[in-house]
């Protein structure tokens, strides 16, 4: 949140992980669980602590995934209805890209122990960006192709 002297404030609210199939899956798979775990997790912030769909932002480090929630067609059948969903729960436009080392997310489904997550600063803040005003963030969304010039 932004406090009114302009500082930015950063605190992990809830979190939840999965742990991965024993059968063998494909990443792609597993990257669309994840964001559809978040975009069920976000509807029920949004719900609970009345924030604004304008003021949500939710990251993804997988470009494939993004690329099905940005709407294109060329998304696997099998994959439609958590697509959707994923769009109903929270707009394609609030979906932005983040680099895979700067995810705080990766450390709840890379099986950091829990002892460990106590000391792992972007677990509980984010990572270090998010704390500078929001107009000096880098874009953090890709510029994916369009279906037409793929």
């Amino acid at each position: 949140s932004v406090e009114t002297t302009g500082g930015v404030h950063i605190a992990l609210v809830e979190a939840k992980t999965k742990v991965a199939l024993i059968k063998k899956v494909s990443l792609s798979r597993l990257e669309l669980c994840g964001a559809h775990l978040l975009a069920r997790l976000v509807k029920h912030l949004k719900a609970v602590l009345e924030i604004p769909t304008k003021d949500i932002y939710a990251y993804t480090d997988s470009t494939i995934v993004l690329y099905w929630i940005y709407g294109t067609n060329r998304r696997p059948k099998t994959f439609k209805a958590s697509v959707s969903e994923i769009q109903e729960r929270l707009p394609p436009e609030r979906w932005k890209h983040i680099k895979g080392n700067e995810n705080p997310a990766d450390a709840g489904s890379c099986g950091i122990l829990p002892k460990d997550i106590i000391n792992h600063d972007s677990w509980w803040s984010g990572p270090h960006w998010l704390k500078s005003d929001q107009s000096t963030w880098e874009s953090k969304r890709r510029h994916l192709a369009s279906e037409k010039k793929i």
